[in-house]
Parts: structure tokens; sequence; C-alpha cells
């Protein structure tokens, strides 16, 4: 499975990094051919998925395009997705 083959929910949140130009982040859960597999985080103008926790074959946790945990930008997008991949694991 990669990245590109995600697609995401019509439900989620947005947030943004307050930088002009960055895009509008949208997170939710993220479906492969229909199913829920884990979380995922998506520029919300081009509805590219940037990066995804899944749930791997052997239920371990799988990062699909990890961010980058020193990337500051983007630090806040993985710990909402790390916190929401704890939210799909209980579902």
């Amino acid at each position: 499975m990669k990245i590109e083959d995600l697609t995401k929910s019509s439900y989620g949140s947005t947030s943004t990094t307050n930088i002009p130009g960055d895009p509008v982040l949208f997170y939710s859960y993220a479906f492969y051919k229909g199913k829920p597999v884990g979380v995922g985080v998506w520029d919300y103008a081009s509805e590219k998925c940037l990066s995804a926790i899944i749930l791997g074959d052997d239920k371990e946790k799988v990062y699909l395009n990890k961010i980058d945990p020193n990337d500051l930008r983007m630090s806040g997008a993985l710990h909402e997705l790390e916190s929401s991949f704890e939210v799909f694991l209980k579902e």
C-alpha cells in the first residue's frame, strides 16, 4: 500500500501553521479500498495525502511518509496524527 492509495473521510478537522503560503491541513481517518486503515493528514487544497499512520498486517503501527519530528513547521501535524491514531485504535 502506498500513500497515494489512501483516501480521506469527508469528516475531519483542519489546521494551519499561521505561516503565509503554508497549506491548510486536513486530518481524518485514512481509507484503503473503502476500509478504514488509520489516520492521515492531507493538503486541503490539493487533497494530496502528506503523511499517514496505518495499522499494518501484523497490527503494528506503520508510518507512510513520516513527518520529520525536527521539522518545526510540521511537528504539530505529527503530534496530531499520533493522537488521532490512538483514538482510531480504540474505535
